[in-house]
């Protein structure tokens, strides 16, 4: 109420403002005329007339520039609130015009700039455009490849991460890793915090995981400690069913949530069917970890497979030490050596 009154007193005294200014004005032309006309007898009203059209262009002229004047020094007061709106309006427009002129000067030097990096670093790669493209149309057909099957799935991983700058030569950026035998570092996160690619990695993962189960059901999804949540629980969305995640000994609590409230109680007295669900398969100690401790609760719990989207062969004896412990097969999407890493990145001009 108290806006709509301020906005009404607002636009009663630009009114009584725009009054007094032309009040003003037509005193002058008044005074213009009564000036010309005074002592004048009929023949001579010709010309008083033209000498008052030509008075009142330089009075015209000289009101504008009064009005030039008030209105740069922002003495609104003396400006009719037309010709302000006049003045807003068009240097509006000049700014929208130059805007346009700096926009279109940035746009193409952008996209000259971004070409020549481009031109750059396909150089440093040994690539040309037409490799580039290539690669694209590799990309794409990755992007919209149906999932039929486990080979399918299998495709489509391999092109989503070979076809991502998430593959580091740890000898080219003298990285550190344990292992003395690890050539290639696999940082399948980047992938996974990126929405666009993340969508696509647990849509594969899901296919998989039904494609080799043969829609047998389960009832519990698990995440290792350590292992990427984003995963885990883009499967658990798809899937429809409840997940919960490890989190790394020595914490108050093992796990983050009360088994009570998050483990499903059995049906019919059966035990409660478990999957894992993990990132990149190295040495398998934080799977056996989080499958240990999962299983020393009082829940009636069975492991029925643990599910990988890379498994690194480096360590031989992964899989073998997890079925030896946890008495559970294993299921990897892809299983990559440091060999089939370095011929892929060498076919794609990138080793």
């Amino acid at each position: 109420m108290q806006m709509k009154r301020e906005k009404h007193e607002k636009e009663i005294g630009r009114i009584i403002n725009d009054a007094i200014i032309y009040l003003a004005i037509l005193a002058g032309f008044s005074l213009i005329i009564y000036c010309v006309t005074k002592n004048a007898d009929a023949s001579e009203l010709p010309d008083r007339i033209l000498q008052i059209v030509g008075d009142s262009c330089i009075y015209l002229l000289g009101l504008v520039g009064i009005f030039e004047f008030c209105y740069d020094n922002n003495l609104n007061f003396f400006v009719p609130s037309r010709y302000r709106r006049h003045k807003d309006e068009d240097l509006r427009n000049k700014a929208r015009e130059a805007f346009m002129d700096y926009f279109d000067s940035e746009k193409e030097f952008i996209e000259k700039t971004v070409d020549a990096r481009t031109e750059h670093i396909l150089s440093i790669l040994g690539l040309t455009s037409d490799d580039l493209k290539t690669l694209q149309a590799a990309a794409l057909r990755a992007q919209v490849a149906p999932l039929t099957d486990i080979a399918s799935c299998r495709n489509k991983m391999r092109n989503i991460l070979f076809n991502s700058n998430v593959i580091f030569d740890l000898s080219q950026t003298g990285d550190y890793h344990p292992d003395e035998d690890v050539k290639y570092y696999l940082r399948t996160h980047d992938l996974l915090y990126k929405r666009t690619t993340r969508d696509d990695i647990v849509k594969v993962m899901a296919t998989f995981i039904k494609q080799t189960l043969h829609d047998k059901e389960f009832d519990l999804i698990m995440v290792p400690h350590s292992s990427n949540l984003y995963l885990g629980d883009g499967v658990s969305h798809i899937m429809h069913k409840p997940m919960i995640k490890m989190i790394p000994p020595g914490t108050a609590d093992y796990l983050p949530f009360r088994f009570e409230n998050d483990i499903p109680k059995p049906r019919d007295g059966k035990s409660i069917r478990v999957i894992v669900i993990h990132d990149v398969l190295f040495s398998g100690k934080q799977i056996i970890d989080s499958i240990n401790t999962l299983m020393e609760t009082k829940e009636r719990l069975v492991i029925e497979g643990v599910f990988c989207l890379v498994r690194r062969t480096v360590k031989e004896r992964n899989i073998q030490e997890i079925k030896d412990n946890c008495k559970c097969e294993v299921y990897p999407l892809l299983e990559l050596s440091e060999d089939d890493i370095r011929k892929e990145l060498e076919a794609k001009g990138r080793a």
